[in-house]
């Protein structure tokens, strides 16, 4: 149920967004607040939860909007977030507001889990490879997982895409088991 909800808020924003031509500065927005949030511990906490007297939380907001130089719009919008009792939504809804900004861009983000190091002229390959393969812009974050043995382990949306050594020997065992 949150899930929708949030995308809704996400959509509205985004809509306005798209009418304004600001879409794009909305969404870095939402989510360099949420961070901020995230960042601040247990301060946050006042912002979202009831447990707080309102006139507490609606001091609260006030002033983060205020201090975070927001755009006008994004500032609004926070503010019917916290009067609706949504402001829990914020992660939720930052991160569907950046789902519709990559489909309108044409980009898909992923993960590339690596058994090592990868350098930039690496990851530029991989990038480029699996944009030709998917038609799409690739956007990857890096994991390191030693586990893998070697090879690496990219997953974009729900394609995944598995060349680690542990799984080709994963496999290796299984056809050698069942000769």
């Amino acid at each position: 149920m949150q899930d929708v909800l949030a995308k809704r808020y996400a959509q509205a924003l985004f809509s306005i967004g798209l009418e304004d031509g600001f879409y794009k500065g909305y969404g870095e927005e939402l989510k360099d607040f949420w961070e901020s949030l995230e960042d601040s511990g247990p301060a946050g906490d006042v912002l979202s939860s009831l447990a707080y007297p309102k006139e507490l939380r609606n001091r609260a907001v006030d002033a983060v909007i205020a201090a975070a130089k927001l755009a006008p719009m994004v500032q609004n919008f926070l503010r019917l977030l916290h009067e609706k009792g949504r402001f829990n939504l914020l992660g939720s809804v930052a991160a569907a507001y950046q789902g519709l900004v990559d489909r309108k861009e044409g980009l898909i983000r992923g993960t590339l889990t690596a058994a090592s190091t990868v350098d930039e002229s690496q990851l530029a390959a991989l990038k480029s490879a699996l944009s030709t393969f998917i038609g799409q812009s690739v956007e990857l974050s890096v994991k390191e997982d030693p586990g893998l043995i070697g090879g690496v382990v990219a997953k974009l949306g729900d394609l995944v895409v598995d060349g680690s050594l542990k799984t080709k020997l994963a496999r290796m065992s299984r056809l050698l088991g069942t000769a």
